[in-house]
């Protein structure tokens, strides 16, 4: 859990990077290729005080629509539970992320928070997700 100031201007662009290119995640999402795997989307909560964004996977699509999994305990909204199925409202996704091989592909938020880690920081956390981040 991160806590990012909401005028973060960096963060702001990474956020608009992950809505502009949702396109291309669902894209390899439909292409059922089996290189590509781990799925995952960001979703913004507004309780009307608190702003939290949430991890949801285990993705799959019903009835044409987006389902994933909350990742994560939340820890301000009272909306969505760890563990709990919901439907995905594409409107307030900020990221995405997916890995082909080992490779993470989007995740432009887990970029930009990786990128503020210290080197020690960053070394636990590659080795503790696995990926290949560029």
């Amino acid at each position: 859990m991160y806590s990012i100031e909401s005028n973060d201007p960096e963060m702001t662009l990474a956020i608009k990077r992950g809505k502009a290119s949702f396109s291309q995640f669902l894209s390899a999402m439909q292409q059922q290729d089996s290189a590509n795997s781990n799925f995952a989307v960001k979703v913004h909560y507004d309780d009307g005080e608190q702003v939290e964004h949430i991890w949801l996977s285990n993705l799959t699509v019903e009835n044409s629509q987006l389902y994933g999994v909350v990742d994560n305990v939340p820890e301000f909204t009272k909306q969505v539970k760890e563990g709990q199925k919901v439907k995905v409202d594409t409107s307030l996704v900020t990221d995405w992320n997916y890995t082909r091989g080992k490779k993470l592909i989007g995740g432009y938020t887990i970029k930009l928070l990786r990128e503020r880690m210290t080197p020690a920081e960053r070394t636990e956390f590659d080795e503790s997700t696995g990926w290949e981040i560029e």
